[in-house]
C-alpha cells in the first residue's frame, strides 16, 4: 500500500475504522459489493480502505481496485482521446453490462458506469 501512496494520485488513504465509517455515513458513499459489504472507495481525491478487512482477498484487491479509479480519472485529464477510447470499448463488454444491472450503479450515469467496469 505504500507504493500506493506514494503514486500522488491519492491525497490521503484514509484506513482507520472512524474515519471510514464516518464518510461512509455521508450520502453517496453507500455503495456495496455483492455482498452487501463495503470494502472501500473513493470521493475522487482520497481514497478510503475498509480496516475490518485488512487481511483478507478483498483487502489486498480493493486498494489497487480504488487506485484504479484515481487513475482513470488522471487519465481523462491528461489523455482524453486515450480516455474515451476506453470508455468506448469496455461498454461493449459483459463487465460494463454487470456494473450496469447492479442496482448501487444502475442509478449512476452511463460515463460513471464504465468507469467502473474499467476498474474491474
Amino acid at each position: 500500500m505504500e507504493i500506493l501512496k506514494k503514486s500522488g494520485l491519492a491525497a490521503d488513504v484514509v484506513s482507520t475504522e472512524a474515519e471510514f465509517n464516518a464518510k461512509l455515513e455521508q450520502e453517496g458513499y453507500a455503495l456495496q459489493a455483492k455482498d452487501g459489504r463495503t470494502y472501500g472507495f473513493t470521493d475522487g481525491t482520497n481514497v478510503y480502505l475498509n480496516p475490518a478487512f485488512f487481511g483478507s482477498r478483498k483487502g489486498l484487491s480493493t486498494p489497487i481496485h480504488e487506485f484504479g479509479h484515481l487513475g482513470i480519472i488522471a487519465t481523462k485529464k491528461i489523455n482524453a482521446p486515450l480516455y474515451n477510447r476506453g470508455i468506448e470499448l469496455i461498454k461493449q463488454t459483459g463487465i460494463f453490462k454487470e456494473v450496469s444491472e447492479h442496482p448501487e450503479y444502475a442509478r449512476g450515469t452511463e460515463e460513471s458506469r464504465a468507469q467502473e467496469a474499467l476498474t474491474r
